[in-house]
């Protein structure tokens, strides 16, 4: 799949790649349940940054297209989109922007003028939405650490995503920060005591230095 962006367009690249995803799942080309790269994976793919990609994906999430499970990666969901019809609209009408000399970015950008911006979240809601999303930038820095601490577990096979990831609530997603976050205080715990202990045994050692001397027999 291309997932490359013009990097000389007036659409911001983070919106791009969006776009790209988004069109992906909707023609069927990535279906429920399907594994998708990983933040920097989809960021060398694209040609953006970390962040930018980061922010898709964030982006994807909260409009309800992906979900992320922790230890396991990020999957397209399990609720139906468009689907094919949307794609064959899209084919048709690129079809007939070509064939009337319309470059289909501009009449993107008409389409999107034409139409009012949908209502604005009630405040309760983009609290909530707010929320999640630094829930899921912790866990993702929480991630990074403790991959950083410790050598990565192996990669679940596709299959075992089964029916379609679902999306992790509130209450979940809280509980996931803090196992990471008691999993790197604990690995950090291991490795001082690591780090402490091979110093010991040296200065017991040094210690032990006199009395190993009396007890040689003299020559």
């Amino acid at each position: 799949m291309d997932l490359s962006v013009e990097r000389g367009s007036d659409i911001p690249l983070g919106t791009q790649l969006t776009w790209k995803l988004r069109a992906a799942i909707a023609s069927g080309a990535l279906r429920p349940g399907d594994r998708l790269p990983a933040v920097r994976e989809l960021a060398a793919e694209a040609g953006v940054n970390v962040n930018t990609a980061r922010a898709v994906y964030a982006r994807l999430a909260d409009q309800g297209a992906i979900v992320s499970e922790h230890g396991r990666g990020t999957f397209v969901a399990s609720a139906p989109g468009a689907g094919a019809g949307l794609a064959q609209l899209v084919e048709r009408v690129a079809r007939d922007a070509h064939t009337h000399g319309v470059d289909p970015r501009e009449l993107a950008a008409f389409l999107y003028a034409r139409f009012d911006a949908p209502p604005a979240m009630p405040a309760r809601d983009e609290d909530e939405a707010d929320a999640r999303r630094a829930l899921r930038a912790e866990i993702e820095a929480l991630e990074e650490q403790l991959s950083q601490l410790e050598a990565p577990a192996p990669a679940p096979a596709p299959e075992a995503v089964g029916g379609g990831a679902r999306l992790m609530s509130r209450a979940e997603l809280e509980a996931t920060r803090d196992e990471l976050s008691r999993r790197v205080v604990e690995r950090q715990r291991e490795l001082r005591a690591a780090r402490q202990r091979p110093r010991a045994s040296s200065v017991d050692e040094r210690s032990a230095w006199p009395e190993l001397l009396a007890l040689r027999p003299a020559i």
